[in-house]
């Protein structure tokens, strides 16, 4: 309601905490929601001080998207004392990343030629981070499992972090790739494919 009682400082701490849960939290099925409401708020209205300090943003929602997979030691000791989580809890995880990668703000205005291109040039300035949250999504595919319902609801996230990467560096997917294991590439490919097919020409 205040939002100018909220220095950096504040954010940053905030972000500290939200990292600090998504990792060692026992409790993450009942916090998750309420982080993913906190985390809305910074992309929301605090998105200029988080510039410069993406690479925690890109820690959280690397957490976040561990703690949806299950079958992993953690996430097995996890799912004993809390419950596992739910297609739910991956919508909401999918809205952040898709705020991420399109900025409302920006996408608001997309009649205005100018805002357009800062539309853009935002996009294209997260491709250069959510290549790592793309890469260890395909890394949790082979080592975890999602409940039924819960890649359909993570889909729009992979899309629109592909469609961020490609805005950054056309070849981006291609150098990812490389960066990969035979068995992330393979996912990776399959992921690619069905964006190619689909996800590419949303809205269009």
């Amino acid at each position: 309601q205040k939002p100018f009682l909220i220095n950096q400082y504040a954010v940053e701490a905030v972000m500290t905490m939200i990292l600090r849960l998504t990792r060692g939290s026992n409790e993450l099925s009942i916090l998750y929601l309420d982080i993913c409401e906190v985390v809305s708020v910074l992309l929301l209205q605090y998105r200029a001080r988080l510039q410069g300090r993406f690479h925690l943003v890109i820690k959280i929602f690397q957490g976040m998207m561990s703690s949806l997979f299950s079958n992993t030691k953690s996430q097995a000791k996890r799912e004993n004392e809390t419950g596992r989580l739910t297609p739910k809890h991956a919508r909401q995880f999918a809205r952040l990343i898709t705020m991420f990668c399109e900025p409302l703000h920006l996408q608001k205005q997309l009649k205005a030629t100018s805002l357009v291109d800062e539309f853009r040039k935002e996009q294209a300035h997260v491709g250069q981070y959510v290549q790592f949250i793309l890469h260890h999504c395909c890394s949790e595919m082979l080592n975890g499992t999602l409940a039924e319902g819960m890649r359909e609801a993570l889909t729009p996230a992979l899309w629109s972090m592909i469609q961020a990467i490609e805005m950054n560096d056309a070849d981006g997917i291609k150098s990812l790739s490389a960066a990969m294991n035979n068995s992330e590439r393979a996912v990776l490919r399959g992921v690619y494919e069905d964006w190619r097919r689909f996800g590419k020409w949303r809205g269009a």
